[in-house]
């Protein structure tokens, strides 16, 4: 960065764009932890209900994120709101 850059506060016009290969990289690094990660929450399929609840989640929170979430989206922010919305609901009822 510049004298004049870190001055007034302004940047270069190619460093504020990220380039083709930069987006391309972007896009896969998105697609791979999506794919993990839908591969991580399939698993939890195997689990009873017990140990689903030990961790916030029902059997239909899991149906729920596969049913509406596409083949390229990441399905574990619906689970992570869900268990989070259940564990506030819980709390609240014990107080």
């Amino acid at each position: 960065m510049s004298m004049a850059e870190r001055i007034f506060g302004i940047s270069s016009a190619t460093s504020a764009l990220p380039s083709r290969r930069e987006r391309f990289f972007a896009a896969l690094s998105s697609f791979r932890r999506a794919s993990f990660n839908r591969l991580s929450i399939s698993r939890l399929q195997d689990w009873d209900d017990e140990r689903l609840m030990d961790i916030g989640l029902t059997r239909s929170d899991l149906d729920t994120a596969f049913r509406t979430s596409t083949f390229f989206e990441d399905p574990s922010c619906y689970l992570s709101n869900a268990a989070r919305k259940r564990a506030r609901r819980l709390n609240s009822l014990r107080d």
